[in-house]
């Protein structure tokens, strides 16, 4: 009976009895997220670490981009970090080129070189 009445007065309370999970969900819906879905959760009160928890890629992305190219495409973090060095990766002639000319047209023209 005391639970019929308790039921009629004041749901809410009710539901925290019979099915705390549905009372959280009714009273704090992120605390309820928290407990039934965490992924979910952490995507309404904190997306970076919810990013970090469902695809890291997206998150590093947006937390440190440089760190996300650097796992996704190397050479293009490369080339934001340190040009020099993905030149040298993807052509490294045209590295040559800026690092040292001469050993650059060496291998390009080496009639040039010699000249």
């Amino acid at each position: 009976m005391t639970s019929i009445r308790i039921l009629l007065i004041a749901p809410h309370i009710s539901y925290l009895l019979i099915a705390p999970h549905i009372s959280y969900l009714l009273i704090v819906p992120h605390i309820s997220y928290l407990l039934i879905v965490p992924h979910i959760s952490y995507l309404l009160i904190a997306p970076h670490i919810s990013y970090l928890l469902i695809a890291p890629h997206i998150s590093y992305l947006l937390i440190a981009p440089h760190i996300s190219y650097l796992l996704i495409a190397p050479h293009i973090s490369y080339l934001l970090i340190a040009p020099h060095i993905s030149y040298l990766l993807i052509a490294p002639h045209i590295s040559y080129l800026l690092i040292a000319p001469h050993i650059s047209y060496l291998l390009i023209a080496p009639h040039i070189s010699y000249l």
